[in-house]
């Protein structure tokens, strides 16, 4: 037993995640999307569904990966990632039922997002179609009274080249 096997605990070099998935199960309806914007959507999702501690989190694997070397072989860092979340009081099971939940958790936030947004959508184009059909009234109405004119001063013009007639032709001499 070496020295870096008295400071890191042995895990199995593969960990299925499937064995984990009996975590959380999220509903769209158990998801709040209230203030969530843009700019800060994962931040926000995270923040109204009480995420916003990452200290016990899946992100706590990214935390440790980051502070190995890159050079350091993919198993090795798995292993070594297992010993520091050990000496961070997580097991592996906790960390991956939490990612299995952030993950829930954010599909089911887009889910409501899209949902809110594809009702609005649908009012919108619905209200464009009404508008068309109120401009296509308009322009017809339109064509209408511009037909209106029009006759109006053919007639008109009419009557006043007669009128112009008889007044030319009686006051000749």
């Amino acid at each position: 037993m070496g020295l870096r096997d008295f400071f890191v605990e042995r895990v199995p070099s593969e960990v299925d995640v499937n064995d984990y998935e009996e975590a959380y199960t999220e509903e769209t309806e158990n998801v709040s999307v209230e203030g969530v914007s843009q700019e800060s959507l994962i931040r926000d999702i995270y923040d109204q569904n009480e995420l916003s501690d990452q200290s016990q989190s899946i992100f706590k694997i990214e935390e440790v990966i980051n502070t190995l070397p890159k050079e350091m072989p993919t198993g090795t860092k798995r292993n070594a990632v297992a010993g520091m979340l050990s000496v961070f009081g997580l097991t592996i099971e906790q960390v991956v039922a939490d990612g299995e939940h952030r993950k829930a958790v954010v599909s089911s936030a887009v889910d409501a997002i899209k949902k809110q947004n594809e009702e609005v959508i649908s009012d919108n184009d619905a209200a464009i179609e009404n508008r068309k059909l109120e401009i296509q009234g308009f322009e017809e109405d339109t064509a209408s009274r511009k037909e209106v004119i029009s006759n109006s001063e053919a007639v008109a013009k009419a009557e006043i080249d007669r009128i112009d007639g008889l007044i030319k032709f009686i006051g000749e001499e």
